[in-house]
């Protein structure tokens, strides 16, 4: 259906049963069967008004990057092809405004459905850069024009992340002067996105069961994570380096049984830290961490309250966001994973997946676009936690005009009230920045009945993760732990209460560091891995790590290894 070849005849009905294989787009959906249905009146009748009123209602769109603008002016370019009209053109370009000020558009990129003379056309024209500037009288008078060209052409305007407010202001100020129709292109869904990669999969003879779909799904949420995600042609990204590293990995298969075959997607490099293991609850995960006493006592509390407001709350369930507070690498983000699986397993949450964000990745670069990207965000994790590290970013102060983060709390705050039953939004970063941030908006403040401090670990507790790290890779010797725990009763006090001392992370910086001399020492002498005094003394030695002691220690003998 994608061919524009001028010998292939194309009929109604097949452009329909194109539309209804479409995924998502159902505002466009609709408005092209009723495009269908006038062109296929048309096509019986020839009635001159009929036709006239083919070419009289056009539209405005908002819809990102990828989510189908070309093919939606294809399809509906198609539809009058359908109808008769042979010489069909179909362009698109874009309007921009100049260093004078004056509106003008680039070179238009045509593609013929008909004839090389083209007397019906599909124009899609991208205004997004203009947007805020549609009730100027330049843009007016282009609108003026448009509508003289409107008796053979339908127009389809494009804003891109649009907020709410603007694209209901565009669309007035285009509807004071033509007849047309507002569509909102919304992001697929997950169930939608795995419908998408099948039918990609189908094309190239391969299938696989849903229950492997998981790496696609992750693998596509990594990529919204710098705010570039191009919708289809970004899943379509994903399944090529599937295919690649499929054949890559399985030339026999493809030897033996051709291109029809089960696909694995174990491949692809993706986030698998929010499918949560069958095996394990979260019950017992959060048993199982390291410290944090205080925290799983209200972790348990909080959770117990939100499972019964569940049951018993009805359509009054309250707000049941929470903020985390506390330094780098104490647990916040492990801890809402299991948070979201725990609400899972108690019916709380439909989905109990996880999305991981930083604030400024919800701001957008232009007014309207952080809405919405925060909205979309938001969509994602409906029935999941949406975890937003280092939230106090998003406020910069009342005179900060041109800070797009009170767009992001603006929207946040509505999609926390209207899903507060099925998404839980966790706000996480330094407890003074969170509480300045808390202070200067009262609406989310009052969204955010939780608060949960995570405090710096204590030495032992540092040296039972390292250990814990250690113990699940390698053998480890008879004194390897206890130059590990030497090692960090060294560690200066003043270091480890620091607001820039990584606690955990540091704890998996230095094991890895750890490891890595262990393996170049074992492969050195052709010996198995066991991890030794040696391997910790050389990882101390190595500057990142010999800072986080006293000066005398740093001056004095190495730990965990004799002079």
């Amino acid at each position: 259906m994608e061919n524009t070849n001028t010998d292939v005849a194309i009929s109604l009905d097949e452009v329909r049963a194109y539309i209804d294989g479409m995924i998502g787009a159902d505002d466009f959906k609709r408005a092209a069967k009723e495009l269908c249905q006038v062109a296929s009146l048309y096509k019986e009748t020839k009635n001159s008004t009929v036709l006239s009123s083919l070419f009289r209602r056009n539209y405005l769109y908002r819809i990102a990057d990828g989510w189908g603008f070309t093919k939606s002016g294809h399809t509906v370019a198609l539809i009058l092809r359908a109808a008769g009209l042979s010489d069909v053109s179909l362009s698109e370009f874009s309007i921009e405004r100049d260093d004078k000020g004056r509106f003008g558009s680039d070179g238009p990129e045509v593609f013929l459905l008909g004839d090389e003379k083209c007397m019906w056309q599909v124009k899609c024209i991208d205004i997004s850069k203009v947007a805020s500037m549609t009730g100027m009288p330049g843009f007016r008078k282009i609108m003026r024009l448009f509508y003289d060209m409107g008796k053979n052409c339908i127009f389809i305007f494009r804003v891109k992340n649009a907020s709410d407010y603007l694209f209901s202001k565009v669309f007035a100020d285009i509807a004071d002067v033509m007849f047309t129709e507002k569509l909102d292109f919304k992001p697929i869904d997950e169930v939608q996105t795995v419908q998408y990669a099948s039918s990609i999969l189908k094309e190239y003879g391969l299938d696989v069961g849903s229950e492997t779909f998981f790496p696609v799904i992750a693998a596509c949420h990594a990529e919204k994570r710098d705010g570039k995600f191009y919708g289809f042609k970004t899943i379509s990204k994903v399944i090529d380096s599937i295919i690649f590293n499929d054949v890559l990995s399985n030339p026999a298969e493809y030897r033996e049984n051709g291109s029809v075959r089960p696909i694995g997607l174990d491949s692809i490099a993706a986030d698998k830290s929010t499918q949560d293991a069958a095996d394990e609850s979260a019950d017992k995960k959060l048993a199982e961490l390291v410290g944090l006493e205080n925290v799983k006592r209200e972790i348990n509390d909080i959770v117990g309250q939100i499972a019964y407001f569940s049951l018993h709350a009805g359509n009054k369930m309250p707000c049941v966001h929470m903020q985390f507070v506390g330094p780098p690498g104490t647990g916040k983000t492990t801890v809402a994973r299991i948070v979201g699986q725990m609400l899972a397993e108690r019916g709380v949450l439909s989905k109990g997946a996880f999305f991981e964000y930083s604030a400024r990745q919800l701001c957008g670069r232009y007014i309207g676009a952080s809405e919405y990207i925060t909205a979309e965000v938001c969509r994602d994790a409906y029935g999941s936690v949406l975890f937003i590290d280092e939230a106090y970013a998003l406020y910069k102060g009342e005179d900060d005009e041109k800070d797009f983060g009170k767009e992001v709390l603006n929207t946040l705050i509505t999609e926390m009230e209207n899903n507060r039953s099925d998404l839980l939004v966790i706000l996480a970063g330094y407890e003074k920045d969170m509480e300045n941030l808390m202070k200067m908006n009262s609406g989310l403040e009052s969204r955010v009945p939780y608060k949960i401090v995570f405090s710096s670990y204590s030495k032992t507790e540092l040296a039972d993760m390292f250990m814990s790290m250690a113990e699940k890779d390698f053998p480890v010797s008879e004194g390897f732990e206890g130059a590990a725990r030497e090692y960090f009763d060294s560690m200066s006090d003043d270091y480890i209460s620091s607001e820039t001392f990584g606690n955990g992370r540091y704890v998996r910086n230095l094991y890895e560091r750890v490891r890595g001399k262990a393996i170049s020492r074992a492969a050195a002498v052709g010996e198995n891995i066991v991890l030794c005094e040696e391997d910790i003394a050389k990882a101390v030695g190595d500057i990142e790590f010999s800072a986080s002691k006293g000066k005398a220690d740093r001056e004095g003998h190495r730990i965990g290894f004799s002079e």
